[in-house]
């Protein structure tokens, strides 16, 4: 009997060793590593969506600053200079009207003959801002925006306030930065004459 007992024990014990084997199903795995695939699917998504997001506001923020530039040159020039004239598409002077002009002319410190337009920019396809510089008979054209900058066609508005101390308004539209990366801009700014 101690033998039958013996026998039985170590059928138990070889039955308990085979029921008592942890570890993981092959089901268990499979779902495992397919919600672990798609949690770092979302996340790598997310990490992506984030540097393109940066990236953006990197570009943005260079083009502004650029604009922002163009348009703080402009107002200096503005500020310090006189005469100031509302001027039609061919350079001619006018009255300025009401609701504004897209080309603007006035006389420097300096005596120069300044002119401010949007004009079709030579490098991109798209207008920028160009400043027409006339100094003792001889005229330099340059863009004062970049490439990036976009100026809607009628895109810049000049209005002139006449009075004891003269003020022109500025008002810019259009948009900015590359490719997929253009935010549309408004911009408004004042100008006063600074009388010495």
């Amino acid at each position: 009997m101690s033998l039958f007992l013996r026998i039985m024990n170590v059928n138990n014990m070889h039955q308990f060793f085979l029921q008592s084997k942890k570890g993981f199903t092959l089901i268990e795995v499979l779902v495992s590593v397919a919600v672990f695939s798609i949690v770092m699917l979302i996340a790598t998504s997310a990490v992506f969506t984030i540097v393109n997001a940066n990236k953006k506001s990197h570009s943005i923020k260079s083009v502004m600053t650029n604009l922002n530039f163009a348009l703080e040159s402009m107002m200096r020039e503005i500020r310090m200079g006189g005469s100031y004239e509302c001027l039609d598409g061919g350079g001619g002077v006018i009255t300025c009207p009401v609701d504004g002009t897209s080309t603007f002319g006035f006389t420097t410190q300096d005596g120069s003959y300044i002119v401010y337009s949007v004009r079709a920019h030579p490098d991109v396809a798209g207008n920028g801002i160009r400043q027409d510089k006339t100094k003792d008979g001889q005229t330099s054209e340059e863009y004062i925006t970049s490439d990036e900058v976009m100026i809607d066609n009628g895109g810049i508005k000049f209005y002139v306030i006449d009075g004891d101390q003269p003020r022109v308004l500025i008002t810019v539209s259009g948009s900015a930065g590359k490719d997929d990366e253009m935010s549309r801009f408004n911009i408004q700014t004042t100008v006063t004459k600074r009388t010495i």
